[in-house]
């Protein structure tokens, strides 16, 4: 008797790995979302804001004025709404908006040129606590790859999410 042979792709062994692990599909969910910060606003608030952390569905958004904190969390359902619908999952249940200190974006360069990101430690770390849970060594190396690559081209086309 021949044994079938099927083709498995990358994405179908993920998603069924992750559908057994639970919390790991959660903190990469959770992980999405602050990445997504970015995406979802325009240029004006993502210079001037960022998302710092989420914790039990609690986004942390970081701006740069109590006046800016104050317009968004007006608009904080909308905002949610667009997360989730990205995540395909109710990951964010709320945002709270702070004021306070936020780093510039790096505005060297070409204005037409997409320059290329370095994720920085804290990126790093989350990446790392991301992918802790995780026993197969080889799938932690490329999910930490894929993180990565994600991090540094975050602000591209939006088709893919």
């Amino acid at each position: 008797m021949k044994r079938e042979k099927r083709v498995l792709f990358i994405r179908e062994v993920l998603e069924s790995w992750l559908e057994k692990n639970r919390t790991v599909a959660y903190r990469i969910k959770s992980s999405q979302a602050v990445a997504l910060w970015d995406r979802i606003t325009d240029e004006y608030i993502s210079a001037h804001s960022m998302a710092v952390s989420i914790k039990e569905g609690t986004l942390v958004i970081k701006t740069d004025s109590s006046a800016l904190a104050n317009e968004l969390a007006m608009k904080e359902d909308a905002f949610r709404a667009d997360l989730n619908r990205r995540l395909g999952d109710t990951v964010v249940k709320k945002i709270v908006f702070r004021s306070g200190f936020v780093k510039k974006k790096d505005d060297t360069g070409d204005p037409g040129e997409k320059n290329e990101k370095t994720p920085g430690m804290a990126a790093l770390k989350r990446i790392d606590t991301t992918v802790e849970g995780i026993r197969g060594q080889e799938l932690k190396e490329e999910l930490k790859k894929l993180f990565i690559s994600s991090l540094k081209w975050g602000r591209g086309d939006d088709s893919g999410s």
